[in-house]
């Protein structure tokens, strides 16, 4: 299916009541129409047969969460530390914290978001575990991390949750590690009520030790959360899919509240269910109905990411790297700015809202590079059902600020 974008410069979005951060690939259609069919050991073996298939791997499990996933694989392993890019989400640290072992940083590139590979051959220590983050689905130089890992007889693990899809030399990224992890967060390509992943393990023996935990702490979903979550999930989807309902939303959770965002530093002390329930029949439902659509919102994506580089014309903003190839799949278009508090109210003025990517990290403050993603890097709306009215309304007024 081809995306035909129109630019129209002048074009004016009176009727529009502000444009979410986020939307969700899901419809209420599909959240009651998959929701009560069939056992979910059909769905999550028609999702299994597929990642095996579309990644030529045969030891992948279907997990609560990236991070649950992240936390697995951590809990299989002996070795004690564990060695993550400086600018990287807090919910790997968390992970890293549940599974008793002890972080520590690299500093990331100057220009881009993933690890600085020279301060990774300086830095890793050997015997150690290092996670080669994607960042946004940005590529990290990965042949180069495993020549290193390989080198020091450490362990690589993959930070896939924002790179499904994205390829280097033509490889899926989550095929170069030993292990990696996936998210079907909200936010994600593909999506799940509210939280899901999976994890690909390349040696059969660490698949059975990693098997063998899962079995032991990953239970089913009792029937009262499964509830609250479908509660969840139909708020979610009708306050994302109505731009009007959203602006009403962003009013009283937000700007009432005089808050930009959720995230915090706050690392959750305990397990809680993105660690510890099972993925149910409905969100496998929602999850492989997306999957046989997945050439579809990979090419939306791709299209809208070259669309608005073309198009942001505004010099206060720095772009991301281009994809010269079209082999990265992203799951944000996170422009750069100076003061983007201030932009970011500016944009909600003109009924735009955007999301903070790691804003508040937990990295020390000597890692000036991550702190300096931290406080510039901005979200504008980047998803699979932005519609095309919307991404020129968008266009149109981030070249006017």
């Amino acid at each position: 299916m081809k995306l035909i974008i129109i630019f129209d410069g002048k074009l004016m979005f009176n009727k529009i009541k502000m444009i979410p951060r986020s939307r969700v690939n899901y419809t209420f259609f599909d959240l009651f129409n998959l929701s009560f069919i069939k056992p979910k050991k059909y769905y999550s073996k028609k999702i299994l047969l597929f990642l095996k298939s579309l990644f030529s791997q045969k030891n992948i499990l279907l997990t609560p969460s990236g991070r649950g996933g992240l936390y697995l694989i951590l809990k299989s392993l002996p070795q004690k530390n564990v060695f993550v890019p400086a600018y990287t989400c807090n919910a790997v640290i968390e992970a890293i914290n549940h599974a008793k072992k002890s972080c520590c940083y690299i500093e990331v590139e100057e220009k881009g978001f993933n690890v600085n590979i020279d301060m990774l051959k300086k830095e890793l220590i050997p015997g150690s575990v290092f996670i080669a983050t994607h960042q946004f689905g940005f590529p990290t130089e990965i042949e180069k991390i495993k020549e290193i890992c390989d080198k020091n007889n450490c362990v690589l693990i993959e930070d896939c949750a924002g790179s499904f899809g994205t390829r280097i030399s033509n490889e899926l990224t989550g095929t170069f590690g030993d292990f990696s992890f996936f998210s079907f967060d909200s936010t994600k390509l593909i999506n799940a009520p509210l939280k899901a992943g999976f994890v690909i393990i390349r040696d059969d023996i660490n698949f059975r030790k990693l098997k063998g935990i899962y079995d032991k702490e990953i239970q089913p979903m009792p029937f009262l959360h499964r509830v609250r979550l479908f509660i969840k999930a139909l708020i979610y989807t009708l306050i994302s899919s109505s731009n009007i309902i959203y602006k009403f939303f962003h009013l009283f959770f937000f700007e009432s509240r005089n808050i930009i965002t959720s995230e915090t530093t706050r690392i959750n002390p305990q397990l809680n269910e993105f660690y510890k329930y099972d993925v149910t029949g409905w969100q496998s439902a929602i999850i492989l109905k997306q999957l046989k659509n997945l050439d579809d919102i990979i090419s939306k994506r791709q299209i809208l990411y070259n669309f608005y580089q073309q198009k942001i014309k505004n010099s206060i903003i720095k772009l991301p790297m281009e994809s010269l190839d079209n082999s990265w799949v992203c799951i944000r278009f996170p422009i750069m700015i100076e003061n983007k508090i201030e932009f970011y109210r500016k944009l909600v003025k003109s009924n735009i809202d955007s999301a903070f990517s790691f804003t508040y990290i937990v990295t020390p403050k000597d890692y000036r590079f991550a702190h300096k993603y931290a406080e510039q890097v901005l979200d504008i709306p980047f998803y699979y059902r932005l519609s095309c009215k919307e991404q020129n309304y968008i266009i149109n007024e981030l070249n006017k600020l």
